[in-house]
């Protein structure tokens, strides 16, 4: 299906042009707000947690897109994944083999101990619905409450987000960052087709 279930306000109304920046510097997002917008209360309910969430200084920008973009690996949400990873291309803080390594996920050797931990919070959110004891005591040595209480709302959010974007098929705005870009470098027959990347994350 390449049509969205529920169309977007179009560009021209006043509620789109009301929309301002965007929070999460780099990405696009629009369609996604103007389809939220078919239903200004729960747009208007919504907007100020997402302009905090990217925004916010508690945790760093590092830690939270690699929070979003492995929930939206897990999720599948190339419209997430896409946005999200025009964040971390303009801003820096992921290199590309780290973009690879957020599909292998929390086990990949990339990452330090607490990013690992952060990582295995989002998949766990998604597999148990809860974050195990664990992993919660690896974070605990590393982050504040405050930053706990971000990262556990962070995780929610996201998953919420990309079901939101999956399940109303919202389309990009214009040629995003896929998925599936850097599927060659460990699978060079099945680069674009995604079915090399999947296999990865399942190993």
């Amino acid at each position: 299906m390449t049509d969205p279930r529920i169309p977007p306000l179009p560009p021209d109304s006043p509620a789109v042009g009301a929309i301002g920046p965007i929070a999460a510097k780099g990405a696009k997002g629009i369609n996604l707000m103007a389809t939220m917008l078919q239903n200004p209360s729960v747009y208007e309910a919504w907007r100020p947690l997402a302009r905090y969430l990217n925004s916010s200084e508690t945790i760093s920008l590092r830690d939270r897109e690699l929070v979003i973009l492995r929930t939206a690996w897990l999720t599948q949400s190339e419209y997430e994944w896409g946005n999200h990873a025009l964040v971390v291309e303009s801003s820096g803080v992921l290199e590309d083999q780290e973009l690879l390594s957020i599909r292998l996920g929390s086990t990949a050797p990339t990452w330090t101990a607490t990013e690992a931990a952060l990582l295995r919070a989002t998949e766990e959110f998604g597999s148990e619905g809860a974050i195990s004891d664990s992993t919660w005591h690896i974070l605990r040595e590393s982050y504040s409450d405050a930053e706990l209480v971000e990262i556990v709302v962070l995780v929610g959010f996201y998953w919420m987000l990309a079901y939101f974007a999956r399940s109303l098929n919202i389309q990009p705005e214009g040629e995003l960052i896929s998925m599936f870009d850097y599927a060659s470098l460990f699978v060079p027959s099945q680069r674009g087709t995604g079915s090399g990347a999947r296999e990865i994350d399942r190993e």
